[in-house]
């Protein structure tokens, strides 16, 4: 079923808190939105799980045994929706640093979930409408010195941030605007553009060898993050490497 004809919105928990569990259980069996379909106890659990970066919605509890939940949803490198969950409440401003819909504290109400539930439908229709669109496009609008450029996504061989401004390099110029990395990333097609250290995104479809840590991009070395190479590795070869 297409995004646009979903009605079910579909959810993740992980707590090794029993009792909150079997209290949320209960939370979401009381509502059609939501259905929760997967519930794991540990972090090390989830990650075996071959549909957890499926799901529509993860509710992760951030207090957990051997890696807080902050840390466990960085490393999944996902843009799926969260929410956190804690019985401190000086987690809160941490959880929407990471762009959380709602936070819980514990213990939860049904009235703070049917809040969150309303707030979940709202964002994942946003965010799905902004990726229907996204798909669409095939360029985007910039301005620099004084004009507005229109750059198609396939002339653009790779992005760099320098400070607040960015850089598009394509085969024919040099753009410089004020944008931040993360904001042009958004916009920029998951299936060709992949971001590669800090400062750079590049478009794979230039990339003509990896050398070392480094790509090679018309004859440019554009060094890879050593924490993102195993990642930027598997985008290119999709795991057949020979």
């Amino acid at each position: 079923m297409s995004n646009s004809t979903k009605t079910v919105i579909t959810c993740g928990l992980l707590t090794d808190d029993e009792h909150f569990r079997c209290q949320i259980e209960q939370l979401f069996n009381e509502t059609d939105i939501l259905s929760l379909l997967e519930v794991h106890q540990s972090p090390l659990e989830a990650d075996m799980s071959k549909t957890i970066k499926t799901l529509d919605v993860l509710f992760i509890d951030v207090d957990l045994p051997y890696i807080s939940g902050f840390d466990w949803f960085e490393s999944l490198r996902t843009e799926q929706l969260c929410v956190f969950i804690s019985d401190d409440a000086s987690h809160a401003v941490k959880a929407f640093d990471y762009n959380s819909i709602d936070f819980f504290l514990k213990p939860l109400t049904m009235k703070k979930f049917y809040k969150s539930v309303l707030k979940i439908r709202e964002r994942y229709r946003a965010t799905y409408f902004s990726k229907s669109q996204r798909k669409q496009r095939t360029s985007l609008f910039i301005r620099s010195d004084n004009r507005i450029y229109k750059i198609n996504y396939d002339d653009i061989l790779y992005i760099e941030s320098q400070n607040n401004y960015i850089q598009i390099v394509t085969q024919d110029n040099k753009y410089s605007t004020l944008m931040k990395l993360k904001d042009v990333q958004q916009v920029l097609p998951k299936s060709d553009f992949i971001k590669i250290q800090k400062s750079f995104i590049i478009n794979m479809n230039y990339v003509t060898a990896i050398e070392g840590n480094s790509v090679i991009i018309n004859n440019v070395l554009i060094n890879i993050s050593r924490s993102l190479k195993k990642d930027v590795i598997d985008s290119f070869t999709q795991g057949h490497l020979m």
